[in-house]
């Protein structure tokens, strides 16, 4: 967690101001420390999605896919972050994934079927799955090992702009 250091040189009441003012903006406050948490962890989603999934490549659909997101939730007090496969429109246009396509065999040859998505695909080859024919296919978990491998670094990502962010609102 970070911490800032608050030196009182007048009054309480000096401090109580301060406290007050900060946690008016305190969804501001919170904004960037949280976007670049989730911005780190891109690298290491697509490094392990090109490493430790047997298909994935450098720029496929799931690849281009990835990112992170941070927002302001309904209430407007709340920050809102999300990292991990996302479903992009521009992402599936430039890898032809919207338009539907034309099954080649099979009893349902000739009719037309839509793309899988990426947070679908992502999903199973997080968490393996299991095909028609039963055998079951083993998940590779790309996204949990990277969170859970660098959370310490996110952390102190975190901690230090949130530092940085307090001092620079308290004027310190």
């Amino acid at each position: 967690m970070a911490k800032a250091v608050v030196r009182v040189t007048s009054d309480f009441n000096e401090l109580v101001t301060d406290l007050l003012s900060l946690a008016d903006d305190l969804p501001g406050v919170m904004m960037e420390p949280l976007m670049l948490r989730w911005k780190f962890l891109n690298l290491p989603f697509k490094s392990n999605w090109v490493s430790l999934v047997p298909w994935g490549r450098a720029g496929d659909y799931v690849y281009d896919s990835i990112g992170y997101n941070t927002e302001y939730g309904d209430s407007g007090s709340d920050v809102v972050g999300m990292a991990g496969v996302f479903l992009i429109d521009s992402v599936g246009e430039e890898h032809g994934k919207n338009e539907k396509y034309q099954i080649s065999r099979g009893p349902n040859k000739g009719k037309y079927k839509a793309h899988i998505k990426a947070p679908q695909l992502a999903y199973w080859a997080e968490f393996g799955y299991s095909p028609n024919n039963g055998a079951v296919v083993p998940g590779y978990p790309f996204l949990g090992n990277a969170f859970y491998m660098t959370v310490s670094q996110q952390d102190y990502i975190f901690a230090e702009v949130l530092d940085a962010s307090i001092k620079v609102r308290l004027g310190t």
